[in-house]
This record gives structure tokens, C-alpha cells and sequence, in this order.
């Protein structure tokens, strides 16, 4: 009995010896959570002619901060679609890398960069719509950390030109009016003397005699197009939100450097964006020989 005694006293020791052991096997293999990289924030993309540029605050003050991934595409949803970013200049990753122009992490500007393919590695194409994120990325030792992707922005690549125009009622002088076609290019034209029976062009200009002050004017007089001025900008692309509403028809208005324009084309029905960057000459008369510079794009 005595026997049977210490062996019954021995399990408790046993089991409790098996328990700790456990336990400490399991405080073991405790591991760290997965590093957290804070999201760029919203994105601001504009499309002109064969690239894509792209606008976001950095929040990145992380430890092995490299720069930002940048993925286009040609379908949404890019989280679903498991693309690589789109290669910087010497053809790795990241798109834009930390140190280089455009790369402000601590939100002191926006970060920048232009891409002129998509994450496919094919070219931007005009009259096409992509869609762009981006993504924070961290290198410590060998691991790599991406933080979320931003969301989704769509953007329509447009053609984007310059062009001039010459004071419609200077006789003998050609290219005073230009037409705005449905695959992006323009048609430089000469408008009639007598424009209000014969219109021709979306959009001419003239110098306008109104009670003797005399206007550089531009003219969406017969013909279907119809205007409207959208204020002072930096340039071309920093104005963004086409209106719907407030367009004037069969009328012209003041052309002034460094406003944007909108013409709305309803026979293809297209916002067509004007930004008059220079005029050139004095406005003396109806017949002053002036100039109208611009860039377009739609």
C-alpha cells in the first residue's frame, strides 16, 4: 500500500509539471503583430495625351520608408486584380521613390508623379479611361510592408493641345475660328465676314466695339456650341469639376489670360476646356491685329 501511496502522490506533481511546460512552450511562440503602414491619402489624377498624373498627401514618417507604389489600370477595382506597381525610371519598385522630386512624405506639399504606362507596362493612350491607387511602401531588413491602397480614381485620358487664333474681322487673315472634332483633334477654319449667316467653327474670336471700349471677345455666335467662363486658374488642368448648367448660346464673352473656359459641343457631345494663356497686341479698334493663344483639351 505503501507503494500504490507514492505513486498517487507523484501524479499531481506530474501533471502539474506537464501543464507548466505547455505553457511555456506556448509564450514561445508568441510573434508580433504584422507592421502597420498608414494610406496615402485621397489620389488626384489628370490624363492628357499619353500619361497619367497623379496627385496624393503622404502620411509615411515610418521606419524603412522607400516611397509610394503606383498601379493603373484599365478595369476598377484595382485591390482584386493582384497588378505590380508601375516601374520607376530605373524599372523597379517603387513607382516613386523616396528623395526623388514629387516625394513628400511628411504631408509638408502634395507628392507627385507622372506615368506614361500603365501597370501592365503598356503605353497611356488618349480617349481612354484608367483607373489609379496608390499604396505606401516600407523595406526593413528583407521584408517588405505596402500599406492599403487608396481608392479607386477613374480618370479620362484627354487630348491636350495649343493653338492660336487670329481677330475675325481683320480681312484677309485666316485661321480666326476652330472646330472641335469627336476623335480629340481640332480643325483650324476661317469664319465669314458676315458670321450670323454664315457660321462657321464651334468657336471664334474678334474684338468686340461696345460703347466704344473695345473687347477681345471669344464667340459662340451661329453656330450650336455654347460658353462660359470659369475664372482665373494656374493652369489648364487644376480646373476639374465641369459645370452642367450656366452656358451662354449664341452670344460671346470676354476673353481674358489666365481664365478657363468651357464649350459644351451638343452635336458630340463633349465639354471642350479653353485656357487662353496669352493675348497678343492692343485692342484700338474692331480691326486691331490681336492674337488669342490657348491650350485645349477634352
Amino acid at each position: 500500500m505503501m507503494r500504490y501511496s507514492r505513486v498517487y502522490n507523484l501524479l499531481p506533481v506530474l501533471v502539474v509539471s506537464s501543464a507548466l511546460f505547455l505553457f511555456i512552450s506556448c509564450e514561445n511562440k508568441v510573434t508580433a503583430p504584422e507592421r502597420i503602414v498608414n494610406k496615402p491619402g485621397p489620389v488626384q489624377a489628370v490624363g492628357n495625351n499619353d500619361s497619367i498624373t497623379i496627385k496624393f498627401y503622404g502620411n509615411n514618417i515610418e521606419e524603412g520608408f522607400k516611397g509610394y507604389n503606383v498601379y493603373v489600370s484599365t478595369l476598377p477595382d484595382i485591390s482584386s486584380q493582384m497588378l505590380s506597381p508601375v516601374v520607376n525610371s530605373y524599372g523597379t519598385f517603387p513607382t516613386l521613390l523616396y528623395g526623388s522630386t514629387g516625394c513628400f512624405p511628411n504631408a509638408s506639399a502634395k507628392s507627385f508623379i507622372t506615368v506614361s504606362r500603365d501597370s501592365a507596362s503598356a503605353p497611356i493612350n488618349a480617349n481612354t479611361t484608367y483607373y489609379v491607387a496608390v499604396s505606401a511602401y516600407l523595406l526593413i531588413g528583407e521584408k517588405e510592408y505596402n500599406s492599403p491602397l487608396t481608392e479607386d480614381v477613374a480618370v479620362a485620358v484627354k487630348v491636350k493641345g495649343s493653338t492660336n487664333l487670329q481677330n475675325q474681322k481683320i480681312i484677309g487673315k485666316s485661321g480666326d475660328g476652330i472646330i472641335f472634332n469627336n476623335d480629340g483633334q481640332i480643325t483650324m477654319t476661317n469664319v465669314a465676314d458676315n458670321y450670323l449667316m454664315n457660321g462657321t467653327g464651334d468657336l471664334f474670336f474678334k474684338i468686340e466695339n461696345t460703347s466704344g471700349t473695345f473687347t477681345p471677345v471669344l464667340s459662340v455666335q451661329s453656330n450650336d456650341s455654347s460658353l462660359q467662363d470659369g475664372g482665373y486658374v494656374a493652369n489648364i488642368d487644376d480646373y476639374v469639376n465641369i459645370p452642367s448648367a450656366g452656358y451662354i448660346n449664341n452670344y460671346f464673352i470676354p476673353a481674358i489670360a489666365g481664365h478657363v473656359y468651357i464649350l459644351y459641343k451638343p452635336s458630340i457631345n463633349k465639354y471642350v476646356k479653353i485656357y487662353i494663356t496669352q493675348i497678343d497686341g492692343s485692342s484700338t479698334s474692331e480691326t486691331s491685329d490681336v492674337k488669342l493663344w490657348f491650350e485645349y483639351s477634352y
